[in-house]
């Protein structure tokens, strides 16, 4: 199996972070559906209000289960930076 040519959805890096919020997201029952819709805002906002809540809701669950603070504050604020930017 080769590196695909394209993808909606990529967790960067296989180090401590990217590895530990894909296990998070993985243990709450994510699947690569569920990756694709929240990383399309188009479907996202067509979407059940209950299944966008529960996505955020796990997306920063599963940051904050990264026990560094000062990497959960730098997840954070990247996650966050397109919300406030508009």
């Amino acid at each position: 199996m080769g590196i695909p040519d394209r993808a909606r959805v990529v967790v960067v890096g296989g180090g401590v972070i990217g590895t530990s919020i894909a296990y998070h997201l993985g243990k709450l029952g994510w699947t690569k559906a569920d990756l694709q819709l929240f990383s399309d805002e188009r479907a996202l906002a067509k979407a059940p209000p209950d299944k966008v809540c529960q996505l955020v809701h796990d997306w920063f669950a599963a940051q904050l289960a990264i026990s560094d603070a000062d990497v959960q504050q730098r997840l954070l604020v990247d996650s966050l930076r397109p919300v406030v930017a508009g």
